[in-house]
C-alpha cells in the first residue's frame, strides 16, 4: 500500500539508500543491501542532505521504525503517537517503492510484492493502516496461558540441583540468550555512554521445555497445541522465539496430535488422551533431542 501523500521526492530517497548502500559486487538479498531497514539515530537519518545520515543497511539491530525513538521514553504520547506514525508512513512507502518502482530490480520487486499485511489482525486498533501494529516492533504476542509457564529464571539454573532445568514430559530444549533490546540510551556523568532496559547476550545454559507449555488447560480447549505462543513470561519467550527451537517444539506438537489422530478422529481420542510414553518413544525414534 502506498501512502496517500507519497511523492517523487521520497520515491528517490528510499532508491538512493538502497543504491548508495549497495556494496560492490553483492547481489544477495543478505547482503548490504538485503533489508529495508537503515541505521540512524534520529528523524534525519531520510535526509540525505544531512551529513553523517546517508542511508545504510543492514538485516539485524537496525530497523527502520528504530531510526524515530531517540526521546521516545520522555516523549509526550501525540509526540509518540506521530512517531508511530511517520515510521508506519516511510516503512509502508519504502516497501511500496521497493515492490513497484522500475528501477528496483525484477527480482527484488517481485520478492517484496509477496509480502501483505494482516488482514485478521490489528483490523481495530492499528497505526494508519489496517494491519499496521499500533506500537513499534511487537514480535511477541497471541501466546497462551498453558498448562506450565516458563519463566525468566528457567534460563539459569535449578537453584536445587544447580543444573539446567529439565521437566519429566520435556519435548524439547531452548537456549537462546534472553535477548531483551534496550529502550533507552543516555550520556553518563564520566561522559560515557550507557544503555538501559536491555538483557544482554549472555551466556546461558539450555533448558528442557515441557509438554504442558504447548498445551492449554483442557477446561479451557481439549484439541490444540501451540509452539510459537507457548506458555512463558515475556523474558522467557525473548529466548524461545528462535524459529529452530520453536519449531522443534511444533514437531512434538505435530507428533502428538498424530498419536491422537491414530485410533480415529480426535474426537475420539484428545490430546489428554495419548500417554505421555507414546510420544516420548515417538521423539526418540526422530532422534529428537528433550532433555539437557
Amino acid at each position: 500500500m502506498k501512502p496517500s501523500d507519497w511523492t517523487q521526492a521520497d520515491d528517490r530517497r528510499i532508491l538512493n539508500f538502497i543504491y548508495r548502500s549497495q556494496a560492490p559486487n553483492t547481489t544477495s538479498r543478505k547482503g548490504a543491501a538485503g533489508s529495508l531497514f537503515p541505521f540512524g539515530g534520529s528523524a534525519g537519518a531520510l535526509d540525505n542532505t544531512v551529513p553523517g545520515k546517508a542511508g545504510r543497511y543492514g538485516t539485524n539491530g537496525c530497523d527502520l521504525p528504530g531510526a524515530f525513538t531517540n526521546g521516545w521514553c520522555e516523549g509526550s504520547y501525540a509526540e509518540r503517537e506521530r512517531t508511530l506514525e511517520r515510521a508506519a508512513w516511510i516503512t509502508m512507502g519504502s516497501h511500496w517503492v521497493t515492490a513497484n518502482h522500475p528501477d528496483v530490480t525484477s527480482g527484488r520487486r517481485r520478492s517484496m510484492q509477496t509480502y501483505r499485511l494482516p488482514d485478521d489482525t490489528f483490523q481495530e486498533i492499528y497505526t494508519l493502516f489496517p494491519g499496521w501494529p499500533p506500537q513499534l516492533y511487537i514480535r511477541d504476542g497471541g501466546g497462551i496461558w498453558g498448562q506450565f509457564m516458563m519463566t525468566a529464571r528457567h534460563l539459569q539454573r535449578n537453584p536445587e540441583t544447580k543444573r539446567a532445568w529439565n521437566f519429566e514430559d520435556s519435548v524439547t530444549t531452548g537456549g537462546y540468550h534472553a535477548d531483551i533490546h534496550s529502550p533507552y540510551y543516555y550520556n553518563a556523568p564520566n561522559g560515557c555512554g550507557r544503555k538501559e532496559g536491555s538483557l544482554s547476550y549472555i551466556d546461558r545454559p539450555n533448558y528442557g521445555v515441557p509438554l504442558r507449555c504447548f498445551l492449554p488447560h483442557p477446561g479451557q480447549c481439549s484439541n490444540l497445541t501451540v509452539s510459537w505462543g507457548a506458555s512463558g513470561d515475556a523474558i522467557w519467550r525473548a529466548s524461545w522465539r528462535m524459529e529452530q527451537t520453536v519449531a522443534c517444539g511444533a514437531q512434538a506438537c505435530g507428533m502428538l496430535t498424530a498419536l491422537a489422530y491414530r485410533n480415529g478422529t480426535l474426537s475420539d481420542r484428545t490430546l489428554a488422551d495419548v500417554p505421555f510414553p507414546e510420544l516420548k518413544a515417538r521423539l526418540a525414534a526422530e532422534n529428537a533431542v528433550t532433555t539437557v
